[in-house]
């Protein structure tokens, strides 16, 4: 995990983003001097203009102190200016309370308001809020993973500030589109972008920008595999960020500068920074920086040998991963049951109202006409014919929302089985190492193990990655049981170019259970004097992704026969049940089939799978 300044995907930088956001939020920004005068003036003052600016004067002073009272305040400036039909006055109420649904994570109803703004500001010209609004959006998106369209925004935002000539706010507008660009790993046009920012940052001698951008620059070097140039921004940002006072970006920096040395083997350089970086972020409550600090510190101390440390933080690691995991999916889940039960009453109550309604209406028409109350009843009965089928039809939809949700929660679960169970395989091996006494093998497997179990958890967090990442896995994982194995296999990997690996997604931990049955229950099966073959091959035709892992090991049959074999895999049969489950709440279908391999005498030379998905 790491951080990007200002603009982040991840919830620890929502702080850092709505300071951007003030930025472009308004021209008029006046500040009372004095807020005990301003309230009695506001309590004696008549609905007019005047009291629209004490609101929102108001507001913008009390909104860092008390944000629940701003917003208040921000509410009651919505209604006396629609009241009073100021469609300006109207404009700054939204992007006030846009900024605090932001804040509060209401990303739909931030959304609806900066909307809102946008149409006013398209109409009225005004260029410097209307890039305010367009920088807004891009930030709403980018919090709902859409970076391709938060782009366009930003992109539209640097035109008109480029216009403008408005440094600081140009400074900022570079380095969201540098770390958008760095997103979609499109690591030309994001350095681009953030050296552009620098130039102007250190022109304005702004070091608190400075050091959030030498921060992003590292982070992308980083991310390239280019330790050394990492090394030198991340320095260069722990510097100005001393100098500036930014506590919280310097803690985060020596998080991530500390991550770096780590992967250079410079574990007595990573330990301080780690530890100092990881006594304020649990200050400020920066969970998901603290998780990040201890998996690096359960790296460091693994690297210097010390494997009780290592094990202390990674107990922490995995206390704080599930807490917070727990929390999210109870909270969801919650908001569910809540929202359903909401709509179910709503719908008793329309009907009891109908129905009371009806009762009213044919106890009147009866004491007037004969004909008056057989029409009533005719009424009466179309009406009730018309309940029966929308109470029909509604509850066919209840149940198949309800079904639906059911479906997705099943799969959520199922996907979290893997983890685990890939996990407690991979363990398997370190403990083979320690049981033959190979020590010196079991801290360099634990060591490339950790970097392994890092690369499963950032990805446990996705239904989805792009082909790519998941091959990168993959990969890991196979050099991990080839070493363990001590190289009675070979492996090859046959694919397409790095573009259309990135383009494509598929299922997280699609193809790895598929890949160890054939390591465990097929190559190591085969006599020790024959060389096990392991080949992945990726087809594309006609928006269709078909994965074939084809080995030479002893085939299916001969493989139930030997000692604890003749259970079927865990992780395929899990796999399976995922796919069984995508394919119930999704357009797209994935299939698996297996061959059984033989020759011309009908003696098994291994197992081929064959994963058929659609990526339209």
């Amino acid at each position: 995990m790491k951080r990007k300044k200002l603009v982040d995907l991840s919830k620890t930088s929502r702080k850092l983003l709505f300071l951007a956001i003030l930025l472009f939020l308004t021209t008029h920004v006046t500040f009372a001097q004095n807020l005990d005068s301003i309230l009695h003036v506001l309590r004696t003052t008549p609905d007019n203009e005047e009291k629209l600016i004490l609101l929102e004067d108001i507001c913008r002073t009390v909104r860092k102190t008390d944000p629940k009272k701003a917003k208040e305040y921000a509410l009651q400036q919505l209604a006396l200016s629609q009241k009073l039909n100021i469609p300006k006055a109207e404009a700054s109420a939204y992007s006030l309370l846009g900024g605090f649904a932001f804040n509060e994570a209401n990303y739909p109803l931030a959304m609806d308001y900066f909307m809102k703004n946008l149409l006013y500001f398209e109409k009225t010209g005004d260029k410097e809020r209307l890039s305010g609004t367009y920088s807004n959006i891009a930030n709403v998106l980018t919090q709902n993973s859409q970076p391709e369209k938060a782009l366009s925004y930003y992109h539209k935002a640097m035109l008109i500030q480029e216009k403008l000539k408005k440094p600081k706010n140009l400074v900022i507008v570079y380095m969201n589109m540098g770390i958008i660009y760095k997103e979609l790993r499109d690591f030309t046009n994001a350095k681009n972008y953030n050296l552009k920012a620098l130039a102007l940052s250190d022109s304005l001698q702004n070091t608190f920008l400075s050091g959030s951008i030498h921060h992003n620059l590292g982070s992308m070097y980083e991310t390239q595999k280019e330790p050394q140039a990492a090394i030198k921004h991340y320095l260069l940002a722990l510097a100005l960020e001393t100098a500036s006072g930014d506590e919280f970006g310097k803690a985060t920096t020596e998080i991530s500068l500390g991550d770096v040395f780590n992967d250079i083997g410079s574990y007595q350089k990573a330990l301080p920074l780690l530890l100092s970086g990881l006594h304020f972020v649990k200050e400020q409550d920066e969970s998901d920086w603290v998780l990040s600090a201890y998996m690096n510190l359960a790296d460091c101390y693994s690297g210097l040998k010390e494997h009780e440390e290592a094990n202390v933080y990674l107990r922490k690691h995995r206390v704080l991963f599930d807490s917070i995991h727990n929390i999210e999916k109870q909270k969801q889940i919650s908001e569910l049951q809540i929202k359903y039960e909401t709509e179910k009453k709503e719908q008793e109550i329309e009907l009891l109202i109908e129905k009371e309604i009806a009762a009213k209406a044919i106890s009147e028409k009866r004491k007037l006409y004969i004909i008056i109350t057989l029409i009533s009843a005719l009424l009466l009965l179309a009406g009730l014919l018309l309940i029966v089928l929308r109470n029909k039809n509604l509850k066919k939809r209840q149940a198949f929302e309800v079904e639906k949700k059911r479906l997705i929660f099943e799969q959520q679960a199922l996907k979290a089985q893997m983890n685990p169970h890939f996990i407690f395989n991979a363990l398997n091996s370190i403990q083979s190492y320690i049981l033959n006494n190979e020590s010196q093998m079991a801290y360099d497997y634990l060591a490339k193990f950790s970097k392994l179990i890092r690369q499963v958890l950032q990805n446990s967090e996705f239904d989805s990655i792009s082909l790519k990442g998941e091959l990168e896995l993959l990969n890991t994982y196979i050099q991990l049981e080839s070493k363990r194995f001590k190289n009675r296999f070979n492996y090859e990997i046959k694919g397409m170019d790095d573009i259309t690996l990135q383009d494509i997604k598929i299922p997280v931990m699609l193809m790895q259970p598929y890949v160890e049955n054939a390591i465990w229950h097929g190559i190591m099966n085969l006599d020790k004097s024959k060389t096990g073959v392991l080949i992945i091959s990726l087809e594309l035709n006609d928006d269709i992704l078909k994965i074939i892992i084809e080995d030479n090991g002893v085939g299916r049959k001969e493989s139930s026969g030997y000692p604890g074999k003749h259970k079927k895999s865990m992780g395929m049969t899990i796999t399976q049940k995922r796919l069984d489950l995508l394919n119930a709440t999704a357009r797209e279908n994935t299939f698996v089939k297996v061959t059984d391999l033989e020759d011309e005498t009908g003696k098994a030379t291994g197992t081929r799978v064959e994963i058929s998905i659609s990526i339209n």
